[in-house]
């Protein structure tokens, strides 16, 4: 037995300004039977007082405190004093419509499913521009492999029309069970959300879906993944998924899947640079310095042994099965890191003006 239905993992780490907000949609929420942990990851503002005064208020509400050790760290220690049935990991700084866990919950319990994905708003501070996603989600639940495998192919595009699951936590119910009996942890890697779903998915049963856009996540030049330093860290998000599917024997089976998400990954982590290249342009010298760096880093990845044997092997299958978009940008990277930059700040102020 389940003393609560669901358990919300909120990790914060100086989020005095946002903390108050996110609490309120997840104390909200009208699902009743619900846990409330936080973990304040070594704050030394104001959000641990923002979060007692929310504790003191109600009684479902958890508060668990530890040294700076980052997302990873703080996600697991919240999912380990966990009592609910299903899991969902917000952040601190994001919007939640208050009907999320009740609709998610229904939908796991009505199809016996293992992990619920829902819709989403993204919402990008530096240009005050909100966008949907638009995951084509099948109306009947499908197996975790079936979402793996899409997963693998697609890494993140949910703005286009061939994926219909992404490598997001805060959009998810998952059970707890699914959790536990499979070990799944979150790795104090880069992109750790993505690796994590990977995970997830590869040992789930059962996955549905809601059409409702319950969340709006925020994006913001500080995260973790807004540095041009994180270019070079993904090869060891790579090699743990690498690792998860030799010690799964399913290494040689997902191999060609693996090449494309190999790039792919490579390919969303350096468009989302070009996000933080924009945020500073109108300051000429910091845009010049962050794109030459940019540049530089892509210059390194690209002429590594293992992109080249990748790339080759997918321009010999004339990049079969990747959408048109990471297809048509991971041509020109090859042929030139500095065009592969300029087409994609072009890219980038074509969406956000659509």
């Amino acid at each position: 037995m389940y003393k609560y239905k669901v358990s919300v993992i909120i990790c914060f780490f100086n989020a005095e300004s946002t903390l108050e907000t996110m609490l309120k949609n997840a104390v909200n929420q009208t699902l009743r039977d619900k846990e409330i942990i936080l973990v304040n990851d070594g704050s030394y503002d104001q959000s641990l007082k923002v979060a007692q005064k929310f504790a003191e208020k109600y009684d479902f509400i958890k508060i668990i405190n530890q040294k700076n050790m980052g997302i990873s760290v703080a996600r697991n220690n919240g999912f380990d004093k966990s009592e609910g049935e299903y899991i969902v990991y917000w952040d601190s700084d994001d919007f939640v419509e208050n009907t999320m866990l009740e609709v998610l919950y229904n939908r796991a319990k009505a199809d016996n499913s293992d992990i619920v994905c829902s819709q989403f708003y993204i919402y990008f501070l530096a240009r005050k521009i909100k966008r949907k996603s638009v995951l084509p989600f099948p109306n009947y639940p499908i197996t975790g492999e079936e979402a793996f495998k899409n997963l693998l192919l697609t890494v993140f595009s949910s703005f286009y029309k061939k994926n219909f699951v992404v490598g997001t936590v805060w959009d998810k119910l998952i059970r707890r069970d699914l959790i536990v009996s499979n070990n799944v942890k979150f790795n104090d890697v880069i992109l750790e959300d993505i690796v994590f779903m990977l995970h997830a998915f590869l040992k789930a049963k059962k996955v549905s879906f809601v059409n409702n856009y319950f969340y709006t996540n925020f994006q913001r030049m500080g995260s973790a993944s807004s540095s041009i330093s994180v270019i070079s860290k993904v090869n060891m998000s790579l090699k743990v998924v690498e690792n998860l599917l030799k010690e799964e024997g399913l290494f040689e089976k997902y191999f060609e899947y693996y090449k494309k998400f190999y790039l792919q990954l490579y390919y969303y982590i350096s468009f989302k640079q070009v996000y933080v290249i924009n945020w500073h342009i109108k300051d000429k010298l910091v845009y010049k310095a962050h794109k030459a760096k940019l540049i530089f880093v892509l210059n390194e990845v690209k002429n590594s042994k293992e992109f080249q044997n990748y790339y080759g092997s997918l321009k010999n299958s004339r990049f079969s099965e990747l959408q048109t978009l990471p297809k048509m940008m991971l041509k020109i990277w090859n042929l030139s890191s500095v065009l592969y930059v300029n087409f994609s700040i072009f890219m980038y102020k074509a969406f956000l003006k659509n």
